[in-house]
């Protein structure tokens, strides 16, 4: 399932970006794109840290971003932003290099997706191998 919604057109790889909210957006941008999700989506992502603090970091280096559903996601879809040098969602140790964005039309559709999501992130050789990879084409191999 993971590799049917996490397509290598949906990968970013850069090296930094100016802050958690930024990154947010910028892991969001091939969703926006592709009109699976819409503009509303990626506010309600960011408002919920501001509101609930770093939860979206789920272990050390990982982010999964994401919202209730309300009618601002078209399709169920998943992107990833790769970052070379972490970005930190709070004041306290919560940063993320890998910042996903999970996108769902309701609440059950999603739950496969994120069990082997979390499966493959569960792994920590792949999780370093995510970190190490260099190219979009890499990262899409690690987790189809």
């Amino acid at each position: 399932m993971l590799k049917d919604v996490l397509i290598e057109k949906n990968i970013q790889i850069q090296d930094e970006i100016d802050g958690w909210e930024a990154a947010i957006e910028t892991a969001s941008f091939p969703l926006l794109e592709s009109g699976k999700i819409e503009q509303g989506y990626v506010n309600r992502m960011i408002q919920n840290v501001h509101e609930l603090g770093p939860y979206i970091v789920i272990s050390p280096q990982i982010a999964i971003a994401h919202a209730r559903p309300d009618g601002t996601v078209n399709e169920i879809s998943l992107s990833l932003l790769k970052l070379d040098t972490p970005v930190n969602f709070s004041e306290g140790d919560h940063e993320a290099s890998l910042v996903f964005v999970l996108a769902a039309v309701d609440n059950e559709q999603h739950l496969d997706i994120l069990r082997d999501l979390a499966t493959k992130l569960g792994d920590r050789d792949i999780v370093n191998a995510l970190l190490s990879a260099t190219s979009k084409k890499d990262i899409y191999k690690i987790l189809s």
